[in-house]
């Protein structure tokens, strides 16, 4: 949990710094946070059973190279399942 803290909090640094900066073309790193809710889609059980919805975090990290409003790049995600 410490090292998502850091890198979360160096990413905010960078993006901050580099906010000012007016060029159509650069590096770009990012990170999201959220929730993600999957309905209707009962094959993430092992069991057969009546939900009808499955509710995930997701935590997701990428790196790339934008130009213009194309990013060309790699994504990490990570999900729990509730």
């Amino acid at each position: 949990m410490k090292k998502e803290i850091v890198i979360l909090a160096c990413v905010l640094a960078i993006g901050a710094a580099s906010a000012q900066e007016n060029k159509t073309q650069k590096f770009e790193l990012g990170a999201n946070v959220g929730m993600t809710t999957l309905t209707n889609y009962s094959a993430l059980s092992l069991f057969q059973d009546a939900t009808d919805s499955y509710t995930n975090w997701n935590e997701v990290i990428h790196f790339g190279y934008r130009k213009n409003n194309t990013l060309y790049g790699v994504k990490f995600e990570y999900g729990i399942r509730f």
